[in-house]
């Protein structure tokens, strides 16, 4: 019976001291919400952490694949008379963001002869064109585009190798690409082209930028159409 007792009377010990840190917590409650509060505000007006915004941030070498599809969308918009008013102007807004001011182009068309499908010597097999300016490059694609009539175009860009070294680097990238005209919404020709596009960038204070762009071309065939 005594046992009994000194077990009870602990039981109710432990119990009050439960109770007791229950009391606590239930105190301490509202002070450990409005802490984690506090701290939801400070990430939202200061931002995250810097290293988890590092990781957000892409790669160089994410940042220079970005630059070949930069240049895919221009070229693409520059293609697309069909629903834009303006091609031309709206090509040379998207490769404003692709290219250094003094950007370098080289084009060899099939049958041309080069060194070497990613970039050729130039001083061994001249290019069929060299244009300095994306501006000036922009007014030659249109002026390709539009005199063959081409009312869309669609440049998949793929197998893209990318070598950095510090604040330059290089790409290299294969072509494929639809060139369509079409009257009336009905498609009477699409040309397909081939060939590889060879890059050299520089790191900017603006971010990485095209510096020179060689365009080799293997082939560039009627693939619907085309009489």
């Amino acid at each position: 019976m005594l046992e009994g007792i000194q077990q009870n009377g602990l039981s109710r010990k432990v119990l009050a001291e439960d109770s007791t840190t229950v009391e606590e917590n239930m105190r301490d409650f509202p002070s450990a919400t409005f802490a984690i509060g506090l701290a939801a505000l400070a990430v939202l007006l200061i931002g995250p952490h810097p290293a988890a915004a590092q990781s957000q941030r892409p790669s160089d070498k994410e940042a220079i694949e970005d630059l070949m599809l930069c240049y895919g969308r221009g070229t693409d918009a520059i293609g697309n008379s069909t629903t834009n008013a303006d091609p031309l102007h709206a090509g040379e807004a998207i490769y404003a963001g692709c290219f250094t001011k003094d950007a370098v182009f080289r084009v060899w068309f099939p049958g041309t002869p080069f060194t070497s499908l990613a970039f050729p010597d130039p001083t061994i097999d001249p290019p069929d064109d060299a244009i300095t300016g994306s501006d000036n490059w922009a007014v030659f694609v249109n002026g390709v585009f539009r005199s063959a009539g081409y009312t869309f175009t669609q440049h998949i860009l793929t197998n893209m190798v990318v070598s950095v070294h510090g604040s330059g680097g290089t790409l290299v990238a294969l072509l494929n690409a639809s060139h369509v005209i079409q009257a009336s919404h009905v498609v009477t020709c699409i040309r397909v082209a081939n060939g590889t596009y060879s890059l050299e960038v520089v790191k900017t204070s603006d971010g990485w930028r095209i510096k020179s762009l060689d365009l080799t071309l293997i082939d560039f065939v009627p693939f619907f159409g085309c009489v």
